[in-house]
């Protein structure tokens, strides 16, 4: 096999990661009832970072699925070596026209950029912190309805002890990995519900995280869709479903009072 062009090196990668700036992306965390403040690469500097390590190299994205308003796209990252195109990563990502602002005119493009800013983590660009891109992460906080600060509570505000609410005095708390499941229509609820009947669901759980790095409850239906064709799986639920050919109505026969058919 001829020797490959590029020799990485983690100082390689180190480099180009030093050279990203970080933006600081806060959002309500329901479980530890606080906000929480988080550094994330937006894509453009992940795109930044891969060139320094690969001038020469790809970044190549295909649309997998566009029907109704709802569109998939891979990105694929690379080089070129002696031997042929040399894959280092892929990412995929979902978007529905309409979903947000941007996305009421821009969700293709929306939905390429995120694509792209997964592949280059997956590929070591920008993930000091967490996989998902900056981009990425305000595109799913517009499009998540929950409210910015907890109920307020009846009690005696007078009877209760100071708080100190300064981000200083707030424990570190490690990065937890965050997924919202996913809103599925009538249709996509009943398709999802024959995919859980035939398969067990640590195997799918297991598939989902492998193909698209999230669990099955929060994979679209238009993606599990891609690796699941509903025409199969359709097909494989009515067979499950089919009852038993001796568990069939059986035709019955009348015996007449001579203990005989009624043909005898």
């Amino acid at each position: 096999m001829a020797e490959l062009e590029f020799k990485t090196t983690w100082e390689d990668l180190a480099r180009a990661n030093n050279a990203i700036n970080p933006m600081p992306i806060s959002r309500w965390d329901k479980t530890q009832g606080r906000e929480v403040t988080k550094d994330y690469a937006e894509v453009h500097q992940r795109v930044k970072a891969f060139r320094m390590v690969y001038p020469n190299g790809f970044i190549r994205t295909t649309m997998d699925s566009h029907e109704n308003g709802v569109c998939i796209i891979r990105a694929e990252v690379g080089f070129y070596s002696d031997a042929g195109p040399v894959l280092l990563a892929n990412g995929y990502a979902y978007e529905r026209e309409g979903s947000s602002q941007v996305n009421k005119t821009s969700y293709i493009e929306n939905c390429e950029t995120s694509a792209v800013g997964r592949a280059l983590g997956l590929a070591g660009f920008g993930i000091d912190t967490s996989i998902a891109s900056a981009d990425e992460m305000r595109n799913a906080l517009h499009q998540q309805q929950q409210p910015t600060q907890p109920a307020p509570q009846c009690t005696d505000a007078l009877n209760q002890p100071a708080q100190r609410t300064d981000a200083l005095n707030q424990p570190t708390q490690p990065a937890v990995p965050f997924f919202e499941p996913a809103k599925d229509t009538p249709e996509e609820a009943e398709f999802r519900a024959m995919v859980e009947t035939l398969y067990k669901p640590e195997d799918l759980a297991r598939w989902m995280l492998k193909k698209f790095n999230m669990p099955f409850a929060a994979t679209p239906v238009a993606m599990i869709k891609t690796v699941m064709p509903e025409d199969k799986v359709r097909e494989e639920y009515a067979r499950m479903t089919q009852p038993p050919a001796e568990a069939q109505q059986e035709p019955t026969t009348e015996t007449n009072t001579e203990g005989g058919t009624p043909n005898d």
